[in-house]
């Protein structure tokens, strides 16, 4: 769970992608509202590729939701 905002640092994707090969892989929950992810020093975008499923997760409802999907 994170913002995938970078600090300026690098993004360190293959890495990630290393992690969801050697795991059932990655579901990746955001608190950022989607429109956002991208832009400025967000690499959803780079993440998100190596993902399973990339959630907008800012609430209990959009928790609950992700939370039925895995049920």
């Amino acid at each position: 769970m994170g913002d995938a905002r970078n600090n300026n640092f690098s993004s360190g994707a293959d890495l990630l992608g290393e992690i969801g090969e050697m795991s059932a892989g990655i579901c990746w929950l955001n608190p950022e509202t989607s429109d956002f992810w991208g832009m400025g020093d967000s690499y959803m975008n780079v993440y998100a590729p190596c993902c399973k499923g990339v959630f907008e997760c800012r609430n209990i409802g959009q928790l609950r939701k992700f939370l039925e999907l895995l049920a």
